[in-house]
Parts: structure tokens; sequence; C-alpha cells
């Protein structure tokens, strides 16, 4: 599954179709994809990535791991931090 959180503060040059090429280049590899999205609500962005993979029984979660200096982590939040520190799945991160 393919879910992806569209945060208030992200950039609006990285749009959904980032998205759909890298659905597309995993399909082009054998994996079947489905793909959603949301946006990111008043939670924090780790908070939803988490109860988004509960909601579908996710047994690893996959992301981007992005560090950004102590402000800006405590102004808007560190989804990456977050996850690290509350996920019950494994995790594969790339930075």
């Amino acid at each position: 599954w393919l879910h992806r959180i569209k945060s208030k503060y992200e950039d609006k040059q990285h749009g959904d179709d980032v998205t759909i090429k890298l659905a597309d280049s995993l399909a082009r590899h054998g994996v079947k994809i489905e793909m959603s999205d949301s946006a990111s609500s008043a939670q924090k962005v780790g908070e939803e990535i988490l109860i988004c993979a509960q909601d579908r029984g996710a047994d690893c979660i996959v992301m981007g791991a992005y560090g950004h200096n102590r402000m800006h982590s405590f102004l808007i939040g560190g989804a990456t931090r977050y996850v690290l520190e509350h996920s019950s799945v494994p995790l594969f991160m790339s930075h």
C-alpha cells in the first residue's frame, strides 16, 4: 500500500506526480500497488503514519527519513523521530 500524507508545510513543488512516479516504478518491477493519500490533520504526521499502518494491518513501514534542527522539529513536529520512537512494526527508512 502506498499512502502519502500531505503536510500543510509541504513544498508545493513536491506534488502528487512524485507519488505516481514511485507507484509506476514499483509496478514495472511487478509490485502491485494500491495508492491513497490524505491531508495532515491537527495531529502529528508521525502519529498519522502509524495510525494508517495499523488500520491497514501493515507489517512494515517504508518512509523517507529527514532530520531537521531542534527548533524546526519543535515548531512543526518531527515525523521521523516520532515514528522511530513509537513504531511497533519494522521500519525501512531512506534519507
